[in-house]
C-alpha cells in the first residue's frame, strides 16, 4: 500500500490543502479515490488469506463456531471410515466462495497489483 500512497502526487495535496481542505479531506476527497485499485487488491488478498487460514481457526474457535476448513478437518478426523464423495463435495463447497469472489474483484486485482508495481 506505501507504493500506491506515494505515487499520488504531492502537488495534488498541496493544491487541495490551497484551497482550504483539512486533512482528513485530503485522505478522504484525493488519496481515497486514488488508491481504491490498491485498497481492493489488498482486500482480496487480506479475504482469501483468512479463508485459508485454518491452524489459527482450529486453536481459537468453539465447537459452536467453526469455520469452512474446520469444519472439513473435523468431519475427516471424526468419520471412522471416510467417506472421499462427501469431503470431496464440502471441499467444492469451500472454494466455491473464493472462486466467486474472485470472478468479482477480478478486474480490480490486475489493476491494483500491477499500478503498484510502477516506479516513477
Amino acid at each position: 500500500m506505501r507504493g500506491f500512497f506515494r505515487q499520488v502526487p504531492g502537488e495534488l495535496y498541496e493544491s487541495a490543502s490551497l484551497d482550504g481542505a483539512g486533512t482528513l479531506q485530503l485522505f478522504a476527497k484525493i488519496a481515497l479515490p486514488l488508491t481504491t485499485p490498491g485498497l481492493l487488491a489488498s482486500g482480496v488478498l487480506s479475504f482469501i488469506m483468512t479463508w485459508n487460514e485454518l491452524l489459527f481457526a482450529l486453536v481459537i474457535t468453539s465447537s459452536k463456531a467453526r469455520t469452512a476448513a474446520v469444519g472439513l478437518a473435523t468431519f475427516l478426523e471424526a468419520e471412522g471410515s471416510v467417506q472421499w464423495q462427501l469431503v470431496a463435495a464440502l471441499g467444492v463447497l469451500t472454494i466455491v466462495p473464493v472462486f466467486v469472489f474472485m470472478g468479482a474483484m477480478h478486474r480490480f486485482m490486475v489493476g491494483g497489483l500491477t499500478m503498484g508495481a510502477l516506479k516513477g
